[in-house]
């Protein structure tokens, strides 16, 4: 799943094993691949990819666009070029679908539309958690985290296609985890914080604690943007950064 400022809105979905046709209208504000996750799909990705196609059906893509801008303004703006594009688009597209409502009069997600739609039937998805998390262990086919902001430990299970490399016991990463019937399972669009920000970032959660003076939900804007801001100064030392840590006040 591609976002960008040239529009190409596939006319209809696409089986996703294949990659589409050239078959493209022209809308003005946002770009949208249909294909989530690349041709290495999860069970997750094709979720995700459905609600975006039935949501773009039925509502056009005026909210995206506009629901896109306000996140840039809060988590930071992102390029093609930047290495960890794709990541942020996909992290912006779990916020759409889990949490933001579809306009300022319809306070309804695509998520809760769809359990509306499709309730009392199967569905790979029942349920979310977007946090701030710590991993704890590791294994060939699960992973242990602590989720920071409420403390609790989780159990998150490897999908059919999915890998666990590149991560280390102890990284704190933020993003969305995706409940199901029997299990929890990692999205796509996951910010990893760097190493020499951890005790920062725990000095942070403890006078949050204390003071609560910014909430979840801005703490993960900042820390988001902070990220961002990392990535782009890359001679400078994390702690720096990450002391300054931003917090945007504008909501979502």
């Amino acid at each position: 799943m591609v976002l960008s400022e040239n529009v190409k809105v596939p006319r209809a979905a696409a089986e996703p094993a294949v990659k589409p046709q050239r078959n493209f209208i022209e809308t003005g504000l946002v770009a949208i691949d249909v294909f989530v996750g690349g041709v290495e799909q999860t069970e997750t990705d094709r979720f995700i990819e459905n609600l975006l196609q039935a949501y773009v059906s039925r509502h056009g893509t005026e909210a995206i666009a506009a629901a896109k801008e306000q996140f840039f303004l809060n988590c930071g703006k992102i390029f093609a070029e930047d290495d960890n594009y794709h990541q942020r688009i996909y992290y912006f597209l779990n916020h759409f679908i889990f949490e933001r409502g579809l306009s300022p009069t319809v306070r309804a997600t695509p998520f809760l539309e769809y359990l509306e739609t499709a309730e009392g039937s199967t569905t790979p998805v029942d349920g979310f958690t977007h946090s701030l998390f710590k991993i704890t262990k590791i294994k060939s086919d699960h992973l242990f985290l602590k989720d920071l902001l409420s403390e609790k430990k989780i159990r998150v299970d490897k999908q059919i296609g999915q890998v666990f490399e590149g991560i280390e016991k102890n990284d704190v990463f933020q993003g969305f985890l995706l409940h199901q019937a029997a299990q929890t399972v990692l999205s796509r669009g996951l910010i990893f914080h760097p190493a020499r920000s951890h005790k920062i970032i725990a000095n942070l959660l403890k006078q949050e604690r204390k003071a609560q003076k910014f909430g979840k939900d801005q703490l993960l804007r900042g820390l988001a943007k902070t990220q961002l801001k990392h990535t782009r100064l890359k001679h400078v030392d994390p702690k720096l950064v990450y002391l300054e840590n931003p917090m945007p006040v504008v909501p979502l």
